[in-house]
């Protein structure tokens, strides 16, 4: 593809219908040049049949052809916006709980909320499983946020990081049961009720979270200003102690901050800071731990105190791997694996002990 690019993970969900769907989402290249758009494509796996749906031209269920080339027939084929890329690593996330996938756009134009208009910057968008809209270019549902505007000025994609879903602690309100957290540049952190993102039961509408907050590092969720920029994939732990429910979420240089979902007296709910810690990659959680990259080194970090686990609490200066961008650590079988941002890159891969805590062999 000259224009487009699928930077983001496949994904792979079977829906309450018994469909399997293959999920691919596309972005641009860096400094949103050239004539890209932002969609999604939902392969049904059984049958081959694919669904399109375009966050640009959303009325146009198609793969749109370059506009330079001799072959494509403009105005048919083709959506004269450009941008609006899906940008988050998970790309198209499926939520088994109201059979919807859910993608998040980045900056481009946005008109929805108009007569006629079908172009979603900056937005949520909810469609069914089979990739499949409410019809007339909509959404199931969408949200976005009443600074989209102000977020495509300042280059502050919402799309750069990809809804988390939540699972709901016990006591949580019957209509808040299906919850989303949504990171983005701005620092802002927007919890959502993923049945019902726009608060009014339909697409086309802006605002409607349940909750928004900065980052304690400085966000800007009433300005849209990208500083500090979230653009590590949050991560979420179900503490099997209570069922409580937290959101873990990194920063890039300004640290990283634990929630916790609490619930008011009538089972509404909302992140509650737990701690603070160093900045580093997209988080993982395994048996209680939080493992992240920051910057030259690995680190673990109790889930619930936040305090660090691991014994290497030396300074960066004397750390092993060469220092991270936009790597993020996994972990299988009791292993970590990583890839560093050393010229040529390095895999790293780090033995856990038994108890998933203390050193890094």
């Amino acid at each position: 593809m000259e224009v487009e690019k699928s930077a983001a993970g496949l994904s792979i969900a079977t829906a309450h219908d018994g469909s399997t769907f293959l999920y691919a989402v596309t972005d641009g290249y860096i400094g949103d040049a050239n004539d890209y758009q932002g969609h999604l494509t939902a392969i049904n796996l059984q049958t081959g049949a694919q669904n399109v749906f375009n966050t640009l031209c959303s009325n146009k269920t198609m793969h749109f052809c370059n506009s330079a080339a001799a072959s494509c027939a403009a105005a048919t084929n083709d959506c004269s916006a450009t941008m609006n890329g899906i940008w988050g690593r998970p790309g198209a996330v499926y939520d088994t709980s109201t059979d919807r996938v859910f993608i998040t756009s980045g900056n481009g134009p946005y008109n929805a909320n108009t007569a006629g208009g079908y172009n979603w910057g900056d937005s949520i968008l909810a469609l069914h499983a089979d990739g499949t809209g409410s019809g007339a270019g909509s959404p199931v549902d969408s949200y976005t946020p009443t600074t989209y505007q102000l977020l495509e000025n300042w280059d502050a994609d919402l799309g750069a990081v990809s809804v988390a879903i939540v699972p709901p602690p016990p006591g949580t309100a019957p209509q808040y049961l299906h919850m989303g957290v949504q990171a983005g540049k701005d620092a802002c952190i927007r919890l959502l009720n993923l049945a019902n993102l726009s608060g009014h039961g339909a697409s086309r509408y802006t605002g409607g979270e349940l909750q928004a907050i900065d980052l304690p590092f400085g966000g800007h969720c009433a300005t849209g200003y990208p500083y500090p920029q979230i653009q590590p994939q949050p991560a979420i732990w179900v503490d099997p102690a209570d069922s409580s429910s937290w959101v873990y979420v990194a920063t890039y240089g300004f640290g990283s901050v634990a929630y916790r979902i609490a619930l008011d007296d009538n089972g509404r709910p909302s992140l509650s800071q737990q701690w603070l810690a160093q900045s580093g990659s997209s988080p993982i959680v395994a048996n209680g731990t939080i493992y992240l990259m920051s910057y030259d080194h690995l680190i673990a970090l109790d889930a619930v105190s936040g305090a660090r686990l691991d014994s290497d609490t030396s300074s960066w200066a004397t750390t092993s791997f060469s220092n991270q961008h936009w790597q993020s650590p996994i972990l299988v079988n009791g292993r970590i694996y990583l890839f560093d941002n050393a010229n040529p890159s390095q895999l790293w891969v780090y033995q856990l002990d038994g108890v998933f805590k203390s050193n890094f062999n």
